[in-house]
């Protein structure tokens, strides 16, 4: 499609408990501040906003980060998310399925 050149489009807004984003690449709010991660951290979060309430499949999650590793990529981005919401004082909503993916699990 056609991209504005006015500034980024914002996407639909995604809200999930006390989560909300407008989109891949937009900032990610817990309780309306804004929680700051790394690009690909940013991308695994959305990616499994948008797939809520269904799990998001390792696959899936390496296909948005658009990455060559395999799962192990992804449960390292998982394992510093965790460490940064943990920094933060907030509940990591990500939860481990075994064989299908990573869920998001609304903790509110």
């Amino acid at each position: 499609g056609m991209y504005s050149p006015i500034g980024p489009t914002i996407g639909a807004l995604i809200t999930i408990g006390l989560w909300s984003c407008h989109g891949a690449g937009q900032p990610l709010l817990y309780n309306g501040q804004r929680v700051v991660l790394t690009e690909s951290q940013s991308s695994v979060m959305w990616s499994l906003m948008k797939a809520y309430p269904k799990a998001a499949s390792v696959s899936t999650l390496l296909n948005r980060l658009g990455s060559e590793g395999g799962p192990a990529v992804v449960s390292v981005h998982v394992c510093r998310i965790r460490a940064r919401l943990r920094e933060l004082g907030i509940p990591c909503p990500i939860e481990n399925q075994v064989g299908r993916g990573y869920l998001w699990v609304s903790k509110e």
